[in-house]
């Protein structure tokens, strides 16, 4: 795994990363950027991971609408409850894409749908055991192709020429 977004400073490890230019104007700044409080390069791997999801539901929710309806506060980094909250909004709106998907190309038989089940139930017992490595892999997978879906935000964005 690269060090795309990591930073080490006197030893210790920082998060750095770009704000969308789209998004500048309304966050405030130009990079989020803070120490991730560990000199372990693994261990700062993995929370550059979750810093990657937090940013990613930042970005997200402002660009629908800032939390409550109140302003976002970008002087100071983003509390546990706030970035909890905007990933809980991520996700919601990844499932109801999701559900609206399935609406649209359900299963075609009983076996199929209980290929999706059983899918399913192997997913959610890999993330529920710490222990298996797996549930790391698969956690770095999903976050990178939340970051695939950023890019190519960001490229929109660019190509349709909207303020920055």
């Amino acid at each position: 795994m690269s060090e795309n977004r990591l930073m080490r400073r006197n030893g210790v490890w920082y998060y750095r990363r770009r704000v969308p230019p789209a998004l500048q104007p309304l966050l405030g700044k130009k990079f989020i950027q803070h120490s991730l409080g560990t000199t372990d390069k693994a261990a700062a791997k993995k929370l550059r991971a979750l810093e990657d999801v937090k940013s990613d539901a930042l970005f997200d929710a402002a660009q629908t609408k800032p939390l409550n309806g109140e302003p976002f506060e970008t002087s100071r980094p983003l509390s546990n409850e706030m970035a909890a909250e905007l990933v809980r909004q991520y996700v919601a709106r990844t499932d109801r894409n999701l559900l609206e998907r399935h609406v649209s190309d359900p299963p075609r038989n009983r076996a199929e749908a209980g290929e999706l089940i059983a899918d399913a139930e192997v997913e959610v017992g890999i993330l529920r055991d710490r222990t298996d490595p797996r549930a790391d892999q698969w956690i770095a997978c999903t976050v990178d192709k939340l970051l695939g879906r950023a890019r190519r935000l960001v490229r929109t964005y660019r190509s349709h020429n909207l303020p920055s």
